[in-house]
């Protein structure tokens, strides 16, 4: 089986510090890699009847999750990555998701960005990043 790097990304800040280390990490092991966004809408969600009253929330959901895959396959093509996957998943369980996805897709290797939020807020709102870590098969590296 070959060595595969997934890195999941929302466009925020701290995941285009994880897409920036993916990148430089399967660039040098010579890896594929894939950017995975996990996005709030799933088939089946209360979420299906927006879809026939209101098209554009539908669309900008769409949009968004196109325009972050899109943003973080460039930072790849840029450092001459040619084993780039696309993927986006619809969740609420965004954490589960991505090791979901990951354990799925036979990937050995998990990066995550984290906002470095205060033990307080970690406890309060949780953090991704923790979660992937604690549900995680494999390593996870978590880009601050």
């Amino acid at each position: 089986m070959d060595k595969k790097v997934l890195c999941a990304t929302d466009g925020s800040h701290a995941s285009m510090k994880a897409v920036a280390y993916s990148v430089d990490l399967a660039h040098r092991l010579k890896i594929p890699l894939t950017f995975l966004v996990v996005h709030p809408v799933e088939e089946g969600s209360v979420m299906d009847p927006v879809r026939s009253w209101d098209g554009n929330i539908m669309d900008a959901v769409d949009w968004q999750v196109h325009k972050d895959l899109v943003d973080a396959q460039s930072v790849a093509k840029k450092a001459g990555l040619t084993q780039i996957t696309l993927a986006a998943v619809g969740s609420h369980n965004i954490p589960e998701a991505i090791v979901k996805y990951a354990s799925a897709h036979e990937i050995e290797h998990i990066v995550v960005g984290s906002t470095g939020r205060s033990e307080v807020a970690k406890l309060l709102l949780g953090s991704v990043a923790s979660r992937v870590v604690s549900l995680a098969h494999c390593p996870v590296t978590v880009v601050r």
